[in-house]
């Protein structure tokens, strides 16, 4: 029950405060997609269908809030455990982040990456916030050209495959940079 209150929630926000900007959501309304530019090198692409906006912003908050608890439960159940490199993909504003890094604790890291720099400005922030700062951090890039020279216990992520072109072949990507 509690599973479809949450979504009727979600829903609701999303009705009251659609996202200004991107790609499906302004193709339906007629409207010409506009391309968001962080501090990034690159524009963000503007396929993403919720967009990057305030709005967008809050409603990932709250959707973080309410799907915390069972997001938790699955991490859990997955092995996460205190101690524990952990690597967030399309970490957006930090929620399943900073969950794991309340699970790892300060022996342990996280390293949450995500396209959108701004998202992650805020992430950073609410890490600061959280006093996990020390052993989370946040890096913008793509998944598919993600690098790193670290090994990870943990690859983690919510609702960011449905948004991969091919998701498979992303997860064989990323795959390189969990420890065997």
């Amino acid at each position: 029950m509690k599973i479809v209150y949450a979504y009727a929630v979600i829903q609701a926000l999303f009705a009251s405060h659609p996202p200004r900007f991107g790609g499906h959501y302004a193709r339906r309304q007629g409207q010409r997609a506009k391309s968001y530019t962080g501090t990034m090198s690159t524009p963000i692409p503007s396929n993403y269908v919720l967009g990057q906006s305030v709005h967008e912003y809050e409603r990932l908050m709250l959707q973080g809030r309410l799907l915390r608890p069972y997001t938790e439960k699955f991490l859990r159940a997955a092995g996460v455990v205190p101690g524990m490199q952990v690597l967030d993909v399309g970490s957006g504003m930090g929620d399943v982040a900073l969950l794991a890094a309340d699970m790892v604790g300060p022996g342990g890291r996280v390293l949450g990456i995500d396209r959108d720099s701004s998202a992650l400005d805020h992430a950073r922030r609410r890490a600061a916030e959280q006093g996990c700062s020390s052993w989370v951090s946040f890096q913008a890039a793509n998944l598919d050209e993600f690098e790193t020279g670290d090994k990870f216990d943990a690859l983690v992520g919510r609702y960011i495959l449905l948004y991969q072109p091919n998701a498979a072949a992303t997860i064989r990507y990323l795959l390189r940079y969990v420890k065997r």
